[in-house]
């Protein structure tokens, strides 16, 4: 039995692959977490990796992620296919919607109704 548990099924509800925070985990615990989501064939993303827990990695693990430095982050897994915006998939939270927002109508800006001074 592993250490941690993926929640595979997130990405399919919101859209949005499982995160990894790794500030609180050793390197061998973020390659075992990588190698099973590249055995899977699933994305991640891993948060808080600082550049020196990045370098701790072998360099095998460090090869399956595109890290950013400056955010601290890595993607690992296939990147979702590509569509035409407004489209999304399976795998890509729904797209934001296309029509503008209503003008405000005129009177009070508050629910107490009087005008901000």
């Amino acid at each position: 039995m592993s250490d941690f548990v993926i929640d595979w099924e997130r990405e399919r509800r919101t859209g949005v692959p499982e995160a990894v925070l790794c500030a609180s985990k050793s390197a061998a615990q973020v390659e075992a977490i990588l190698k099973e989501a590249a055995m899977a064939g699933r994305r991640l993303l891993f948060t808080r990796l600082e550049p020196a827990a990045f370098e701790a990695l072998a360099p095998e693990c460090r090869a399956m992620l595109d890290h950013d430095a400056l955010s601290r982050t890595a993607w690992c897994g296939p990147l979702p296919p590509a569509g035409p915006c407004g489209t999304g998939s399976a795998s890509s939270p729904p797209a934001p919607p296309t029509c503008p927002s209503p003008a405000r109508p005129p009177g009070p800006s508050n629910s107490w109704g009087s005008r901000p001074r």
